[in-house]
């Protein structure tokens, strides 16, 4: 019989497809199921631009090779986060321009019929040492694809190619549309926390905190295969590292019930993604804001130049008892980098 591969391209966006919100499943006991020896086909929906290749195209892919499928896992109404950086995969990454998401999938018993979309997204660094998906970038349309039992590679265009110069997370819808719970996803063999996400209506789950209830084994013996392709150009990860100090306040500096934060980094770097504030209690640090604009610089370490407070906050202190307190200024670039400047 004759593979029939069949993609339907439908106008509505995934935005629109979100407006209705994600329908509560409970996930089925999945587990991980070796898979080897299988070359992906490659699927593109017919209609749908086709990039082609050029000389600086590349593509990220960060895992390792795929090792599982997991089934049964998709039920749909859905959503999936891999965490993406270009300079692990690409020579000269950044500016990197991500026209595509590749997202390789398994059909192990039955034809399978879906939906999906594909997105980008920035990065949530609120904790540093673990990147969460952030701000929407771009998406795709939605698209409708049947598959018959085989290993398959899926490319799906964006409808807007976007520019990046860090970091980044690409995403994928699976509507509940057709039988996607007949899809699987695939993994590879090495566990790695903040890189993978699925959100089925209740939040975002990291996939390395996944077990099965019956076994008490992990799902995900590893990390979620999805990938990008882009254009690369330019040379960012020549930026200089954040070196962050703290301008205002300066040690020992009397504080009044509302003191004017602000931080500055001294190296200079054109990829600064936002400077976290906190003071301590005790012996924990508590937030006082986030601030991710810092188009203004500092001048003479005094005043903005242009308007605006480059990077700054406001500390309402009447809350506090009279004492000494520590302040501190995390300053992070889009390539997860950080700094750390305090005074007391």
């Amino acid at each position: 019989m004759h593979r029939r591969i069949l993609i339907v391209c439908i106008l509505t966006t995934l935005l629109a497809a979100l407006c209705v919100g994600p329908v509560l499943a409970k996930k089925p006991p999945a587990v991980a199921v070796r898979i080897s020896n299988l070359e992906p086909t490659r699927v593109t929906p017919p209609g749908a631009p086709i990039n082609l290749s050029l000389a600086d195209t590349c593509i990220v892919n960060n895992g390792g090779p795929i090792c599982y499928y997991i089934y049964p896992w998709i039920v749909g109404d859905e959503l999936y986060k891999s965490y993406q950086d270009p300079s692990l995969s690409c020579t000269n990454p950044y500016p990197f321009t991500i026209t595509e998401v590749l997202f390789p999938l398994y059909v192990p018993y039955y034809d399978a019929t879906f939906q999906l979309s594909v997105d980008v997204e920035g990065v949530d660094l609120t904790t540093p040492s673990c990147p969460a998906p952030g701000d929407m970038l771009t998406i795709s349309s939605l698209y409708e694809i049947t598959l018959e039992p085989n290993l398959y590679m899926v490319y799906i265009p964006l409808d807007t190619p976007v520019t990046v110069t860090g970091p980044y997370f690409v995403g994928a819808y699976f509507s509940s549309s057709g039988n996607p719970y007949d899809v699987a996803v695939l993994s590879d063999s090495i566990p790695v926390s903040c890189v993978g996400y699925n959100d089925w209506g209740e939040g975002y789950v990291d996939l390395n905190d996944v077990y099965n209830d019956s076994t008490g084994e992990k799902i995900f013996p590893g990390r979620l295969m999805l990938y990008s392709s882009g254009t690369t150009g330019g040379t960012g990860t020549t930026e200089p590292a954040p070196a962050a100090r703290l301008i205002v306040p300066s040690s020992g500096q009397l504080l009044g019930a509302t003191v004017d934060l602000w931080a500055d980094d001294a190296a200079g770097s054109k990829i600064i993604k936002q400077t976290q504030f906190h003071y301590q209690s005790g012996q924990s640090w508590i937030s006082i804001d986030t601030d991710t604009d810092d188009d203004a610089p500092l001048r003479n370490g005094v005043a903005a130049c242009n308007a605006g407070n480059g990077l700054s906050a406001t500390w309402n202190t009447t809350s506090l008892s009279e004492a000494d307190y520590a302040i501190r200024a995390i300053i992070t670039d889009t390539l997860g980098r950080a700094d750390t400047a305090s005074v007391t």
